[in-house]
């Protein structure tokens, strides 16, 4: 019976664990979907990493001279009526175990009139080492980012 109980209790872990780290392209793609449905008429949303009819964000800031050239964005939403973004998926895990390629990717997002956006799962965002990330983030970033789930990014339209 107490063999019984601890295997349970090890799928019930494991369930969790799963469930608190979802894969990157998942993520990017709830984020998409949640955009795509609040986008003003005049915006263009750019998504990478997904297998459906987006547009690429490699090609988002071809007008521009200073656009990000060392990283690929996850997700952009260009618009010319309100708020644009420039959006970096993250898991939890990827912040706990390389946590300086997020930061240079969200450092090299860095373009006026752009809201820098890091992305992270429902189960992650209140995580401990995501609250470091940020702080850490506070001390060492110039200018303005924004941390949000893949719900909550659709708050930063307004």
């Amino acid at each position: 019976m107490i063999w019984q109980c601890v295997g349970a209790a090890t799928l019930l872990g494991a369930a969790v664990l799963l469930d608190t780290d979802k894969d990157h392209d998942e993520v990017v793609k709830e984020t998409a979907n949640n955009l795509e449905s609040k986008l003003p008429q005049n915006a263009t949303l750019y998504v990478d990493h997904i297998d459906r009819e987006y547009q690429n964000p490699r090609s988002a800031f071809d007008d521009l001279d200073n656009a990000p050239e060392q990283h690929i964005r996850d997700v952009v939403v260009k618009s010319g009526q309100k708020n644009s973004h420039i959006i970096e998926v993250e898991s939890g895990n990827s912040i706990e175990q390389n946590d300086s390629e997020a930061k240079s990717q969200i450092e090299d997002f860095s373009i006026p009139e752009y809201l820098r956006v890091l992305v992270v799962p429902d189960a992650d965002f209140d995580a401990v080492h995501v609250a470091e990330f940020e702080e850490q983030l506070d001390t060492e970033l110039d200018g303005e980012y924004y941390v949000a789930t893949p719900q909550g990014v659709i708050d930063l339209l307004d």
